[in-house]
């Protein structure tokens, strides 16, 4: 029984960016393990080549749905905040580590949506080719809701819910403290005050509260 020849395929260039960036990203791999944000190796063309479970848990999808995904692009849409194309176009134009912050991120299902951060490191080759880049992917959704009630409690407490004007004790307040700061100064205060008032404004007060 004679043996059957099976020809060899050569790789593409883009095969062998891949496998070079994979070979410089192996350096860090260990690092990876204990990253508690997500995270993914992503190739030129964007691709995603690695990536871990913290990217699954921030967008609630599972790793073999990951893997189905041509690009990352798929996955979400990541607007730039400076409103220029996307974030992922300025992580493949970058050419040093790149924070970009304030991500309003969109799942590409439609329901879903992040406050994202993201961080990125870029790889290049001997010439100075963009190969891939890792991206750190924080999600601070809930961190940001729960500003947004503590903002808005602390609003209300200074503020008059019917007018919005703020409180007489916040106006106090802010005399105390402009005063306390001439005094770190030792300097001497001195304050004016502007008062007016609104002619026949006790009948509106009395008839709407």
């Amino acid at each position: 029984m004679s043996a059957v020849a099976v020809p060899i395929r050569d790789i593409t260039e883009q095969e062998r960016k891949d496998a070079e960036l994979l070979a410089k990203f192996e350096v860090y791999r260990d690092f990876t393990r204990i990253f508690l944000d997500g995270f993914v190796l992503i190739n030129s063309q964007r691709r995603i080549l690695k990536f871990n479970q913290g990217l699954c848990a921030a967008f609630g999808i599972k790793a073999i749905d990951v893997k189905r995904l041509n690009t990352l692009d798929e996955l979400a849409e990541m607007p730039s905040p400076n409103g220029q194309g996307s974030a992922l176009d300025e992580i493949v134009r970058a050419t040093a580590p790149l924070r970009i912050d304030e991500i309003q991120a969109t799942r590409n299902n439609g329901q879903s949506r992040y406050q994202l951060i993201l961080g990125s490191y870029p790889f290049f080759d001997t010439q100075g080719e963009f190969l891939g880049a890792c991206i750190l992917l924080r999600d601070v959704t809930a961190e940001t809701q729960l500003q947004g009630k503590y903002k808005e409690k602390s609003i209300q407490s200074v503020t008059d819910p019917l007018t919005g004007l703020f409180l007489r004790r916040d106006f106090e307040d802010q005399v105390d403290q402009a005063i306390s700061k001439l005094r770190d100064l030792n300097q001497e205060p001195a304050i004016g005050i502007l008062m007016f008032d609104l002619d026949k404004y006790k009948s509106i007060n009395d008839g709407y509260g």
